[in-house]
């Protein structure tokens, strides 16, 4: 797919503390977009519909740098580092199944790749065309009806590439669109980061897990918590709440995401039950 650059760079990731990459932009001129400037959301991050993907307000990551091209995800840079750890772990593994002995350190490098596995079956379940529906925030705190598509496709070691073709906000004249990747490291585990357009910074909601039990990915930052729920694999939901004092917290966005079947360039559809 080719998409005309309006951000001169996607991140590279010069360290392995990062997961979710947005990259967003408007159809219009993103300097004089009201809804750029952060107009829908109210929120002083100016994070367009930062809402969107629940990482708004967060700390800047530092382990990325602005660069590369929208559209166009340097997967090598994203996955060699982890790459080579998870072949380092396969080599250490294959002593147990070679019966080259159970020492501590190949045991322990062979639940690393049992992890690492689930954690991609687990991100399996992005993959897909959605059709995506719900509710953000708006300045004054009336619901803002939220509607478009979004691919989900696999990228490199343990990532997925979303992308955003065209989403609708009530009120607003200007379709949003952009770009993102979702991922796991054996170190952090789940994370969501996020850049809009307009945004010097990325945002992070916190780091996260998943609750196998649930089938529930959960973040948790010091201002906002993200849970995305899968009903099976083909709904899932998003919450996100901005977190209060005294354990009050406020909803701020709420989406419903269908899989679409009747997309004619659907990628792999593969779904985790």
């Amino acid at each position: 797919m080719t998409v005309k650059p309006i951000i001169t760079a996607l991140a590279l990731f010069t360290t392995l503390s990062t997961t979710l990459v947005l990259s967003g932009c408007t159809s219009t001129s993103a300097t004089n977009s009201a809804t750029a400037q952060g107009a829908v959301t109210g929120m002083a991050t100016g994070a367009v519909a930062g809402l969107l993907l629940g990482a708004i307000g967060g700390e800047p990551e530092k382990g990325m740098l602005a660069g590369a091209t929208l559209g166009a995800i340097e997967g090598g840079q994203v996955g060699y580092a982890q790459e080579k750890a998870d072949q380092r772990n396969r080599e250490l593994a294959q002593a147990i199944s070679g019966h080259q002995g159970y020492t501590s350190e190949a045991m322990h490098a062979f639940h690393l790749q049992q992890k690492a596995q689930l954690a991609r079956e687990q991100l399996d379940r992005f993959v897909g065309n959605w059709q995506l529906t719900g509710w953000m925030a708006g300045a004054d705190g009336q619901q803002l009806e939220v509607q478009g598509s979004v691919l989900g496709e696999r990228s490199v070691a343990e990532t997925v590439q979303l992308t955003y073709p065209a989403l609708k906000v009530e009120s607003q004249t200007e379709s949003l669109w952009g770009q993102s990747l979702m991922g796991y490291t054996v170190e952090k585990g789940y994370s969501v980061v996020t850049r809009f357009a307009n945004q010097q910074a990325m945002a992070r909601a916190g780091d996260g897990d998943y609750d196998a039990a649930q089938r529930q990915f959960r973040f948790s930052g010091k201002d906002y918590r993200v849970t995305v729920t899968f009903e099976n694999p083909d709904v899932f939901t998003w919450q996100t709440e901005r977190l209060g004092g005294k354990q009050q917290s406020q909803v701020i966005e709420s989406y419903r995401l269908t899989k679409d079947y009747s997309q004619a360039n659907t990628s792999t559809q593969n779904s985790v039950e």
